[in-house]
């Protein structure tokens, strides 16, 4: 079993995380039945790490271990039709620009979303007023606890705003996604543009996208936030962004510690909640609140 020893800081996109954990590579189906293996011998808790564009590390030492799977395993590109069947370790964005070129579209607007497929799927992210969940037909995985098969299909329903219905012990491996026929030269060029407008309005700053989910009714977290006088509080290297409320960004680039970050998006929760009475739901993930 292949196994490698990190900082949590250096898988977190926002760099977050003092503490070490190890990480554990299946390049391969069996590999990847080892791991499930060693796993239950030694009670060790298994977290699928994607590109940790949602992930807030910890600053101790856990009794987990990070799995991280291989671009590689199963088949990568069956299509039917407009059905697109790929693997869930594959960068979103990446897959969008591929399938552009076989003349598959009609997902620009996910574009330019962080992360890999089975990252965007397991936290029904989406953007420009789209989910992910619009666009699926099956999902396929295996759970880390003992190894079996888990499906979901699309009459299975279970989806909502930034929520799936995958299980916290499900590693997702494949996807059919509908796609729409299109130009391939015309949805390169939008892909293009899109990626530059992205381009000039994200930080240049590590950061994890938004902190906070969108109430269900009235102003966006980003919004509550900004009236809050949020923007500039900060706490240990972790900044609210000036050019967004809703952003923390680490503009040291400097590894930080999950408990300052914590600390900073519970200023940010207190203050709006003092200001308008609405209590905010973070759409980051806790590594501490995953054993």
């Amino acid at each position: 079993m292949k196994t490698a020893t990190e900082t949590w800081g250096r898988l977190s996109a926002v760099r977050a995380g003092k503490g070490r954990v190890t990480i554990a590579f299946a390049e391969d189906s069996e590999q990847l039945q080892e791991i499930i293996h060693w796993s239950k011998v030694h009670q060790a808790i298994l977290l699928p790490l994607g590109g940790g564009t949602n992930l807030v590390g910890s600053d101790g030492e856990l009794p987990l271990v990070c799995l991280r799977l291989a671009e590689n395993i199963g088949h990568g590109f069956d299509r039917d039709g407009e059905i697109v069947k790929v693997r869930c370790g594959e960068m979103l964005s990446s897959l969008l620009y591929r399938c552009a070129g076989a003349g598959l579209g009609g997902l620009s607007s996910l574009f330019g979303i962080p992360g890999t497929l089975g990252g965007a799927l397991a936290g029904n992210a989406g953007a420009n007023g789209h989910s992910i969940f619009e666009y699926v037909v099956a999902v396929e995985g295996i759970r880390l606890n003992d190894g079996t098969p888990w499906k979901w299909r699309e009459a299975d329903g279970g989806w909502s705003y930034r929520h799936s219905p995958v299980p916290a012990d499900v590693l997702l491996t494949h996807a059919e996604v509908r796609f729409s026929q299109c130009d391939s030269q015309a949805e390169h060029l939008l892909l293009r543009e899109i990626a530059t407008r992205r381009r000039k309005s994200a930080s240049p700053f590590p950061s994890l996208g938004s902190t906070f989910k969108n109430p269900d009714q009235g102003d966006p977290a980003g919004r509550l936030l900004e009236s809050a006088g949020c923007k500039g509080l900060s706490c240990g290297v972790f900044v609210v962004s000036e050019h967004h409320a809703n952003w923390i960004v680490n503009p040291s680039k400097e590894i930080g510690s999950a408990s300052d970050y914590r600390q900073l998006v519970e200023k940010m929760r207190h203050r709006v909640e003092e200001h308008s009475g609405i209590r905010l739901v973070e759409e980051v993930r806790f590594v501490d609140d995953m054993v």
